[in-house]
């Protein structure tokens, strides 16, 4: 009769090997195309900033919205800003400068406006963090109304 223990570490042994060779394909395909390592990198790279945006808000909370909280978080939500840009533009380089993305994206005014309000709001937050967070809010405002442009195309 086979102990259940064994049986149990079988099976990790076995999701272990399945993970490693996951992580192996994955690995492979990643070094294999250098597009797609910008890419993951790129994303890589806006997820850090996004992680940090929690602890920042945190930090805003803890000190009443004081000038130096503000100010860190504006240039967090900047380099969001500046991450998603540089993602976006690899993506459309890895497509091709006639791809549906680099149509629908277009000229981008949203994205040109955001990081003027982003260092207009880090600038305001000495001055006063109430007209800094009023900046943040209309940048925030303006990205939760839909974009025709990108909704008609890529046919969502």
């Amino acid at each position: 009769k086979i102990h259940p223990r064994r049986v149990h570490a079988k099976t990790q042994r076995q999701q272990f090997v399945s993970g490693q060779s996951e992580q192996s394909l994955l690995n492979l395909n990643i070094h294999a195309c250098p597009r797609k390592q910008i890419q993951v990198w790129a994303n890589l790279h806006l997820l850090f900033w996004l992680s940090l945006i929690p602890w920042a808000t945190g930090w805003m909370g803890e000190n009443h919205f004081s000038p130096n909280p503000m100010a860190l978080y504006g240039l967090i939500l900047l380099m969001c800003a500046v991450a998603y840009f540089i993602l976006q533009r690899q993506i459309i380089k890895s497509q091709g400068a006639n791809s549906s993305l680099a149509k629908a994206i277009g000229n981008d005014l949203k994205g040109k406006i955001s990081p003027v309000l982003y260092v207009l709001g880090i600038a305001l937050s000495w001055v006063s963090p109430w007209l800094a967070g009023a900046a943040f809010v209309a940048v925030a405002a303006m990205w939760l109304i839909p974009d025709k442009r990108i909704e008609g195309g890529l046919g969502a």
